[in-house]
């Protein structure tokens, strides 16, 4: 559902009598009318399950017993501070995708074919599909900068180095804003009043999937370096029981899980946007294309919950306080040994 291809559909509802270099010639256009009402009502379902998520993610978590003192506190904080940031940008987005499949399943988007006969109907559609658009399009990049935070926020722990959290903030909805106006501009420049050209998708189509392959292939090293740098500190004590095999293997595991929902989640963006071409020269056929569009819209709003699972008992809400200021500092206790608690107390929730 946060697939860029989904950009398209914004320039079926054109304002001006010039906006047809945009749809491939031939009536090749045609969408099938009970695909689409199945697209928006799997993401009905599934953004309204994430949003469950978010919320059960925002409730208060007891703290494990073991974790007492504050420096320990502090590094289970540290944690939970990046995963609150990271659903709330889910929430926003999906927020966003309710929103757009509601209106689109309530009739909006049974204008699409209509309009593609009838070049003056679409201003209110237009203007509706770019702004929810650029709403999911924004928070959901926001969501890979935040799980890419996550892995690197969690590799520091382990080196005993200090959470950057307000240069974290700066950077991903910085970054994020930068990457969405530039791929908004390049489809729509000199104006929003219609998408400019076939070709001006693809560079859209860059900017929207950057992100999310930089975090594909990022996260996997952060991870892996970060469970070599427990597994070195264990090895280090002198003493390698079951209790220690548990921790390597619970972190391997737990790591693991983190790629694979999120890989599950965004492999049909990339698949849809590489599919773009092939659709176009017809080497593709368009129901084969909308069942990519039908996966996206199923497993794109749900990656807030399956966060709301996988990530449930990282993070934990003491009653203590910290001031976010105190995040900025580095753990003086030894950070393998903070993750190797987070763990303990995830698994113990």
């Amino acid at each position: 559902m946060a697939s860029p291809v989904l950009e398209t559909y914004c320039c079926m509802f054109p304002r001006s009598e010039n906006w047809t270099d945009i749809h491939p010639p031939d009536g090749r256009e045609s969408y099938d009318r009970s695909t689409l009402m199945a697209y928006n009502i799997f993401s009905i379902i599934s953004s309204s399950l994430s949003i469950g998520g978010a919320v059960y993610q925002w409730l208060p978590k007891k703290l494990a017993s073991h974790i007492r003192t504050e420096r320990e506190i502090k590094s289970v904080l540290r944690q939970n501070y990046i995963i609150i940031w990271l659903t709330v940008a889910d929430f926003a987005a999906t927020i966003g995708v309710l929103i757009r499949s509601s209106f689109w399943l309530n009739g909006q988007m049974n204008t699409t074919l209509n309009n593609l006969t009838n070049t003056h109907n679409g201003s209110y559609d237009h203007n509706f599909c770019i702004i929810t658009s650029a709403w999911i399009q924004y928070f959901y990049i926001s969501t890979y900068f935040w799980t890419f935070i996550f892995a690197l926020d969690t590799y520091y722990l382990t080196l005993n180095r200090r959470s950057y959290q307000r240069l974290y903030h700066m950077l991903n909805w910085g970054i994020t804003a930068l990457l969405c106006a530039i791929s908004l501009a390049v489809l729509y420049a000199p104006d929003l009043k219609e998408c400019q050209c076939w070709n001006r998708l693809i560079p859209y189509y860059i900017c929207s999937i950057l992100p999310l392959l930089f975090t594909l292939i990022a996260n996997p090293i952060l991870y892996s370096k970060t469970s070599k740098s427990v597994q070195v500190h264990i090895y280090g004590g002198g003493s390698f029981t079951d209790r220690e095999r548990k921790v390597i293997h619970s972190l391997k595991v737990r790591f693991r899980a983190f790629m694979i929902a999120f890989t599950v989640c965004w492999i049909p963006t990339i698949a849809s946007v590489l599919a773009v071409p092939f659709v176009y020269n017809m080497e593709v056929k368009p129901v084969a294309f909308m069942a990519i569009l039908c996966l996206t819209s199923i497993l794109n709003p749900l990656q807030g919950f399956l966060n709301s699972l996988l990530y449930r008992g990282v993070g934990l809400c003491p009653s203590g306080h910290l001031r976010e200021s105190e995040f900025d500092q580095p753990v003086t206790t030894n950070g393998s040994d903070s993750l190797t608690r987070l763990l303990d107390s995830s698994d113990s929730t």
